[in-house]
């Protein structure tokens, strides 16, 4: 179990390291975003299309 924490909390240190990568293009308001933030968005806008697809694709792989 203590591993299991312990890997689980690398893992966040990894993503910590994620959120502070900045992305190249301009957003429409003439700011950038991060890559997490980047990534948050395209998960959230899976979720909602998802259902909607015709083909059901394997959701675990695409988020």
């Amino acid at each position: 179990m203590q591993n299991k924490i312990q890997q689980i909390l690398a893992f966040m240190k990894i993503l910590d390291k994620v959120c502070l990568v900045k992305r190249a293009t301009l957003l429409s308001d003439g700011t950038s975003e991060t890559d997490s933030s980047h990534s948050f968005k395209l998960a959230w806008l899976l979720m909602a299309i998802y259902p909607y697809l015709q083909h059901k694709y394997n959701y675990t792989r695409l988020l």
